[in-house]
Parts: C-alpha cells; sequence; structure tokens
C-alpha cells in the first residue's frame, strides 16, 4: 500500500469523498456515496 493512495487507506477515503460502507468481506467493500447531484434514488423492483 502507498501511503500517497488514497483509495488505499480506505477510511480515508470514504470521508472525503463522503461515503459509508455498508458492507465488506475479505475481499470486497460495497460503499454509498452520501452526497451527490441528486439526493435520493429509489427503484422498486417487482
Amino acid at each position: 500500500m502507498a501511503d500517497d493512495c488514497l483509495l488505499c487507506r480506505v477510511a480515508e477515503a470514504d470521508a472525503f469523498f463522503h461515503r459509508r460502507r455498508v458492507w465488506e468481506d475479505d475481499l470486497w467493500r460495497l460503499s454509498v456515496v452520501l452526497r451527490a447531484a441528486a439526493d435520493a434514488i429509489a427503484e422498486r423492483l417487482r
């Protein structure tokens, strides 16, 4: 991991991009962005 790589410093990247980590395992992380052009977009699947 390089110290100059923001994405390698996960907690700092989450704060910088206004993300919240909602799930993770040994290989993957799933985050949602809390700030975007649209405040909320939801879709209902039937």
